[in-house]
């Protein structure tokens, strides 16, 4: 049986003229949602399917893929003034089975009471 995962997500607005520097410990897929950015990325990736180094200007509805522990420094590649908002995909972590279990009777719970799991008197 494959085990649990949860996937991680953050979104977060780049601010035009601002430039920020990321680096991540897991695989992570960056997503543009808004906007356009200007990516640059130092030296070779440590996974095959990750970009090496380079600039890289990306469009809204743009993938990327980094590898683990990669930097970059990202910017809002716009109109002055124009922020861009990008979504960051980690790759899943597996939880504890007993966290999982957990997780799974609270899903059902909420699914099968009539005030979705909540103490009615609380």
């Amino acid at each position: 049986m494959t085990p649990p995962f949860v996937p991680v997500l953050q979104t977060s607005t780049i601010v035009a003229r601002t430039a920020a520097t990321w680096c991540f410990d897991r695989a992570t897929t960056l997503v543009v949602m808004r906007g356009r950015v200007w990516i640059t990325i130092d030296g070779a990736a440590n996974a095959p399917d990750a970009p090496s180094g380079g600039d890289w200007f990306l469009p809204a509805g743009a993938m990327l893929r980094l590898a683990p522990r990669q930097p970059m420094v990202i910017e809002a590649a716009g109109a002055p003034g124009e922020a861009a908002a990008v979504s960051l995909h980690a790759d899943a972590v597996p939880l504890p089975r007993w966290l999982a279990w957990v997780m799974r009777v609270g899903r059902q719970l909420r699914v099968s009471t009539p005030d979705g799991g909540r103490c009615a008197g609380a």
